[in-house]
């Protein structure tokens, strides 16, 4: 019996050998392996491969749809597997040929740029991802008082910072409400605005209250400045700056306050709903 069973592998070996096809529900492959369905169904599985616990892991249907532990591929590949949902990610990897020989649609992973590209048949292009921009919105209740110094026979505050602010919202962590300080995440234009609003003010003629956004990084301002050509007595004073600003990757702005000409301290307002700060990227 044994004899008989090693004939008949040796003559499936020489078989296959010799032909150098197999065909699975057919007499006549036309490839080295050739599995035909036996359902007609659209939808009807023609291939299957399943692990050691029974699990489907790989499907083709007649339609050419494939799905990867999908039980129901919706794409002609479907990823989206919920029995095997450890990994569903899809790896690409680079090709060296022309936009024109991989053709419109085709993707590939840019090892020099680290970046995905596609084909439009003509030429590569990076696809491109909005980052999440900056976004600051942060009022000021803390009530801050600002000590006048002497200096050249007048009182005056020296491009003080604000600090000490609430943040309302921050986007991405690119505000420090303790120092008042904002770090640009990346290269760009930002609006920024400030309303700061001091109370119980006295200041002599020719006065002004500035208001500041300033760079750190660069030592520039932008001012907003409101001048007082009499006498003030006991008021509450406001202060509006906007402005686009250009800054780079890791410059910081932040907000000063110079007043001159004082008769006494000055105090922000403890009401946070007047002193706001926001901050927009662009």
């Amino acid at each position: 019996m044994k004899k008989i069973q090693t004939i008949i592998l040796l003559a499936l070996s020489f078989a296959i050998s010799g032909y150098a096809q197999v065909g699975i529900n057919t007499d006549a492959p036309s490839a080295l392996l050739e599995v035909v369905s036996s359902t007609t169904a659209s939808a009807g599985k023609a291939f299957i491969t399943s692990n050691s616990d029974n699990i489907e892991t790989l499907q083709i249907q007649n339609n050419g749809y494939i799905g990867v532990g999908v039980l129901d591929p919706l794409v002609k590949l479907d990823l989206r597997s919920s029995s095997l949902a450890i990994e569903n990610a899809l790896g690409i990897g680079n090709t060296t040929q022309t936009a024109t020989d991989a053709g419109a649609g085709a993707i590939r992973y840019n090892e020099t740029v680290q970046a995905l590209e596609y084909s439009d048949g003509t030429d590569w292009f990076r696809l491109q991802v909005n980052p999440n921009k900056a976004m600051v919105i942060a009022q000021n209740s803390y009530g801050q008082t600002y000590i006048p110094v002497w200096t050249n026979d007048i009182y005056y505050t020296i491009g003080t910072t604000i600090a000490n602010w609430t943040s309302i919202y921050d986007r991405n962590g690119n505000f420090n409400p303790v120092t008042g300080i904002f770090k640009a995440p990346r290269d760009g234009v930002y609006s920024a605005s400030v309303t700061a609003v001091f109370t119980d003010i006295s200041m002599t003629a020719g006065a002004q209250y500035e208001l500041w956004l300033r760079n750190v990084t660069l030592n520039t301002k932008l001012k907003s400045t409101v001048p007082y050509l009499s006498k003030v007595e006991s008021m509450e004073l406001t202060n509006v700056c906007k402005s686009l600003v250009y800054l780079t990757a890791g410059q910081e702005l932040v907000v000063y306050v110079y007043m001159n000409w004082l008769e006494s301290n000055v105090t922000m307002s403890t009401d946070g709903s007047l002193n706001i700060l926001t901050i927009a990227e662009m």
